[in-house]
């Protein structure tokens, strides 16, 4: 989070200035061929963004907390910059969460009601402001959203008969035309409904980001894309409005910093109130 609060102010009105500021702050004189600003945030006293680190939260409320800081007059000099890439999957709302995925036998009781709404257009339009480039899985449900693109990424699951879908589709801003990335779906050990496989996340961080990128994911559930990040030597933010799911996300990333399993991890939680 931040240092300091906005004014409250309109909505409109907070975001064009917030937008004003972030171009002055970043030294830029124009916006890019989005319309928006280039997803570069210097980085001074009054935005510490948290780097490494899972937040609950609303993601609107979060990321709109980060454009407000950039309202407030200049403290110090720029000392850092940091561009962000945002890869996520947000909720489709399809009620993924009342579905029996694969074959059937997995009931998911973690959190329930999670997919019964779409996230606003106001999220994909402030995620589209604070970052460079953006991959979004289950774009095809958010085209009334987004711009048209040329840059789909294709999961194909190769499992056409057990499989919930036999392939996912991710809306990219920038990348390299149409990508297919083949792995099988059927994972054991999944810890959310809808969770991506590690191997895809990774992939997905290594072809359209950069090492120096920040990874953001405003929809993180059990944390897979802060687990790839964190393998792969980067930087990432997950926010997740679950505390249910934000504690999972923590206790994967942990599990990568000293190899202890998750299950370990419980198990030795349990044992100190036995």
């Amino acid at each position: 989070m931040c240092d300091c609060k906005g004014q409250g102010t309109q909505a409109g009105e907070a975001e064009k200035r917030a937008e004003a500021t972030l171009l002055a702050v970043a030294g830029k004189d124009s916006k890019n061929e989005r319309g928006y600003i280039s997803g570069t945030i210097m980085a001074d006293e009054r935005l510490k963004l948290p780097i490494n680190e899972i937040i609950c939260g609303d993601c609107l409320e979060v990321m709109k907390d980060w454009l407000e800081c950039l309202l407030q007059p200049p403290k110090t000099s720029v000392v850092d910059d940091m561009t962000i890439i945002c890869i996520t999957d947000p909720p489709y709302g399809i009620n993924a969460d009342k579905m029996k995925m694969g074959t059937g036998q997995h009931d998911w009781d973690v959190v329930v009601g999670w997919d019964e709404i779409r996230p606003k257009k106001a999220v994909f339009d402030t995620i589209r402001r604070i970052s460079t480039n953006q991959v979004i899985w289950g774009g095809n449900y958010f085209t009334d959203y987004l711009p048209p693109s040329i840059n789909w990424l294709i999961w194909d699951k190769k499992n056409p008969n057990l499989s919930f879908s036999e392939a996912e589709m991710a809306w990219v801003f920038r990348g390299r035309r149409v990508r297919i990335y083949q792995h099988y779906s059927g994972m054991g050990g999944k810890m959310h409904p809808t969770e991506k496989p590690l191997s895809l996340m990774v992939w997905c961080i290594e072809n359209y980001s950069q090492p120096n990128n920040l990874i953001l994911d405003p929809f993180c559930g059990s944390g897979t894309t802060c687990v790839a990040a964190k393998k792969l030597g980067r930087r990432y933010i997950g926010i997740d409005i679950s505390p249910e799911y934000c504690e999972i996300a923590r206790q994967r990333i942990k599990a990568v910093e000293t190899g202890v399993p998750v299950k370990e991890q419980r198990q030795g939680q349990m044992a100190l109130f036995e």
